[in-house]
């Protein structure tokens, strides 16, 4: 029944109207944290399920997934960790020298703790990235429906139509954007694949990096009266500069930003200078001192200032390195078109915050509070996106080291299509047909204007991407690796009476060390350098097939593995007749990688290409099947090799 209301309060009301409102209606704090939780789990398995393939033995069916355990280079990892964990500390071989062929070391670290208590790594860290991937969610949502949200201040500052919007227009608006940046975020297989399923270090990063980013552009609203009141901006820089060697450079733009934004903002104009310096002391404090902590702590543990990988990977060459920054910008604009006009918003934005005033209103070009709050955001991301040109990019495909910004390019473009609905020559859009109306044209290129899409993913499995084969090779080192300590035991178990001690296992040289750098239990020599100290820090350019550019043939012939470059294949009988068919030559890719090592009469007269037969037995079937190694053995190896067994079986390939 409707509410009865006397005459004295009708003519109170038509006298006296109620004030308009001056908050605007949005998603519920509750709501948002739920649908975050329930879409990036649901997200995370269909990424997951997209790299699942069904086979048929004996007649049941069989679903085999690649991504079980991740990427080959989320092995590297686990091989660290697993060594932290039972005392032997960062090194890639136990025993071994120390080396940081990781990326993270707070990812290792995280990584370290897990081992600690579980061998199942792979799940806990899938877990841990899900659940990463849902902070952020959650994170942005809540950024921008309270630091970014929509209030009656501001919608007279953008087009003064207050009087015109109702409450259920508002209801809808602040719904669609919030729909429309998950699906931007869960929406691009990149990011989610990335920061999820890979097992890598992505989650953490982009995770630190959005939450860092959304600390400091909070911070920018409020001049600190002591130091110590920035503390979560110093929490934040101190988890960025352990997350990622890029650290140094994000964290600078913070401080960058912050400074910049308070002192347009509180400072006067006499005193700008000092304001500046005093306004970012924590921040600043912080980054110095974890910092040297940091570059300090490497070079007493290890000897270097810098990860080695970056030694390996990284060409000393700017003009080369900013070529290929290019090259692997363009890559990623061409697979995500949308890109396109979210940078030219970001770069909108940031002008508007070189150019403008924050502490005059009288100012031509005064900027209030929530645009000054959007122009920092646009000018960390525009800052961020530079790195990886600079570094001159990666050579993984679906652009990883852009995907950490990937949440907050998103949010900037969503708060400009709020802003422009605000706007009075927009004002006709807000009605909600028409909002639902753009909400779907929007949602529905976002998720299909791109490559790849969710949709071909479901239906190729992934199948002849890249993506695919740098889970398989995780998959298949692995494989090599038991398969390996099976040989070496079957070696031991066959020596000669006469011997004193059993043969020591054999050194390995690796090309693709993650799966097989897990679970082989002997000498792994990384000849490209990423797990090898000498190697990468050898000379040369790196110019070449990008982070495969730092192999160096003398000091592989100092390091003389006794087992180079092994590849297995399954279910084939047929072993290669002639060396040229033998992995890694007869690749242009490796032939260039390798600085054409086949050729040189060094290894010509040291090596020789072996084919490794295993001969294996089913339980259930009772058939045998074969699985065939190759690789290029050392001579004075391969003479003191007896095997008596029918399990293994081992010959040489003409050459």
């Amino acid at each position: 029944m409707a509410r009865r209301t006397t005459f004295s309060q009708r003519n109170s009301e038509k006298t006296n109207p109620p004030a308009a409102r001056i908050w605007l209606p949005v998603p519920k704090r509750k709501s948002r944290i739920m649908v975050s939780v329930l879409l990036g789990t649901l997200v995370a398995a269909i990424a997951l399920k997209s790299y699942e393939t069904s086979r048929i033995e004996a007649g049941q069916v069989i679903k085999d997934n690649v991504a079980v355990v991740g990427i080959d280079d989320a092995n590297i990892f686990f091989t660290y960790a697993r060594n932290i964990a039972h005392g032997y500390g960062a090194v890639y071989n136990e025993g071994g020298e120390r080396v940081e062929g990781f990326s993270s070391p707070l990812f290792t670290l995280l990584c370290t703790g897990i081992l600690v208590f579980t061998d199942h790594v792979e799940i806990a860290v899938l877990l841990l990235n899900t659940a990463l991937l849902v902070v952020v969610l959650i994170v942005v949502q809540e950024f921008l429906h309270t630091t970014l949200c929509v209030d009656g201040s501001q919608v007279a500052a953008v087009g003064k139509i207050e009087d015109k919007i109702t409450e259920r227009q508002y209801a809808f608006l602040n719904w669609s954007t919030s729909v429309l940046l998950w699906i931007w975020i869960l929406g691009s297989p990149q990011y989610v694949i990335w920061t999820t399923i890979t097992l890598m270090d992505v989650g953490l990063w982009a995770a630190v990096f959005v939450v860092g980013t959304l600390e400091v552009v909070k911070a920018t609203r409020y001049q600190p009266q002591r130091m110590l009141q920035d503390w979560r901006v110093m929490v934040c820089v101190a988890l960025m500069l352990c997350t990622r060697s890029e650290g140094m450079y994000f964290c600078l733009i913070w401080i960058l930003i912050l400074g910049w934004v308070r002192r347009r903002r509180f400072a006067p104009a006499a005193d700008k200078g000092r304001a500046w310096v005093v306004s970012v002391a924590g921040p600043l404090l912080a980054y110095c001192l974890i910092n040297a902590l940091v570059i300090g702590g490497r070079y007493l543990y290890f000897g270097y200032p810098f990860p080695n990988t970056y030694y390996a990977k990284v060409s000393p060459e700017f003009f080369y390195n900013l070529k290929l920054g290019l090259g692997y910008a363009l890559d990623f604009v061409s697979a995500q078109p949308w890109v396109i006009p979210v940078v030219l918003m970001v770069l909108w934005w940031s002008v508007r915050l070189l150019r403008g005033q924050g502490h005059d209103e009288t100012g031509a070009r005064y900027l209030s509070s929530p645009e000054m709050t959007t122009a920092s955001l646009a000018t960390i991301c525009l800052l961020a996106l530079v790195c990886p040109v600079l570094t001159g990019g990666d050579h993984f495909d679906y652009a990883r080291f852009f995907q950490p910004m990937w949440p907050l390019l998103g949010l900037v473009g969503v708060t400009t299509y709020r802003r422009l609905s605000m706007g009075q020559r927009f004002a006709s859009a807000l009605a909600p047909k028409r909002t639902v109306f753009l909400l779907a044209l929007l949602g529905g290129t976002i998720l299909f204007a791109q490559d790849p899409t969710w949709l071909s993913l479901l239906q190729t499995r992934g199948h002849n991407t890249q993506m695919r084969h740098d889970f398989t090779l995780a998959i298949r080192g692995r494989l090599l690796g038991d398969m390996l300590n099976g040989f070496m035991l079957a070696r031991e178990l066959n020596v000669d009476v006469g011997l004193v001690e059993p043969p020591a296992a054999m050194s390995l040289g690796t090309l693709t060390t993650g799966g097989v750098g897990y679970t082989y239990a002997g000498r792994k020599l990384d000849m490209l350098g990423l797990n090898n100290a000498s190697m990468a820090h050898s000379g040369g350019d790196r110019r070449g097939n990008k982070n495969h550019a730092a192999f160096n043939k003398d000091i592989f012939f100092e390091l003389m593995p006794d087992l180079f470059a092994p590849q297995f294949s399954a279910g084939s009988e047929q072993i290669p007749e002639q060396a040229a068919n033998i992995f890694p030559f007869n690749f242009s890719f490796w032939q260039k990688s390798l600085l054409h090592l086949d050729q040189d009469q060094r290894f010509v007269g040291a090596y020789v290409p072996v084919a490794i037969t295993l001969f294996v037995q089913d339980a259930t079937t009772k058939k045998q099947s074969i699985r065939i190694i190759t690789a290029w053995m050392r001579k004075e190896v391969l003479a003191t090799i007896r095997l008596r067994t029918s399990s293994y079986r081992i010959q040489v390939i003409a050459t």
